[in-house]
């Protein structure tokens, strides 16, 4: 199911066509062993200047085991973040899409054989996704999409020889700090024109049910931050 966000409240560029109004299909979890698990939870997010506005939105990402290894044996998952629908428009600005999307995961180095992108995404509108490991955390992106559309981002997979899952959002350290656009798991850039003037609001989010606090606070994290599969 996609959620076109042009029926919602963006995330914020506010002021500039919010930044990402973005919302994931909802779905209900499956199997926590073989086969695939959907976690769905609420973003906080915060769309710095022009706009400097706070904002929820609902996401899931789905993980499924492929692979169910012997004990002691690799064990093969993939990575799917939902649909999403950019705006078409915004009240004031020419909405010109969004840029620098991207992912942040985190892993355990000492069980992460490999991550890899294994699908291409959909509806991407420039720069060529990529993902790599290093340091304990997975990077998927930049890339961007452009306005009215629905687009899907690349698939990852991972191999790992825990015998649970063990990756997750990146949420240790200043990744849990609200409104920390160089570390939050999911960042990107919201673009417009006001008049004849380039505008952009760079947006992160955390998983959390809050967004009371000021940028550089840490909100509680909920399901999102936790085991996802």
């Amino acid at each position: 199911m996609t959620v076109s966000l042009a029926r919602r409240t963006t995330i914020g560029l506010a002021a500039v066509a919010a930044s990402a109004g973005l919302v994931f299909a909802a779905v209900a979890p499956a199997s926590a062993t073989a086969g695939p698990t959907t976690t769905s939870f609420k973003n906080a997010c915060w769309a710095g200047s022009p706009g400097n506005v706070a904002q929820l939105e609902n996401l899931s990402v789905t993980v499924d085991h492929t692979v169910v290894a012997p004990a002691g044996q690799p064990n093969t998952y993939t990575i799917q973040f939902g649909d999403q629908t950019t705006p078409s428009s915004f009240p004031g600005y020419n909405f010109k899409g969004l840029s620098d999307i991207q992912y942040k995961l985190s892993y355990n180095t000492a069980t992460l054989t490999s991550a890899t992108k294994t699908s291409s995404g959909t509806n991407i509108s420039s720069g060529s996704p990529t993902v790599s490991a290093s340091g304990g955390i997975i990077t998927l992106g930049k890339f961007g999409v452009g306005p009215s559309t629905t687009f899907k981002a690349p698939q990852i997979t991972v191999v790992t020889t825990s015998p649970v899952f063990d990756v997750k959002l990146s949420t240790s350290g200043t990744a849990a700090e609200f409104g920390n656009f160089a570390n939050n798991y999911f960042s990107f850039k919201a673009n417009g024109v006001a008049v004849v003037i380039p505008v952009s609001a760079s947006t992160s989010c955390v998983p959390s049910d809050d967004i009371t606090g000021a940028v550089g606070s840490y909100p509680a994290l909920n399901a999102g931050a936790g085991t996802l599969h």
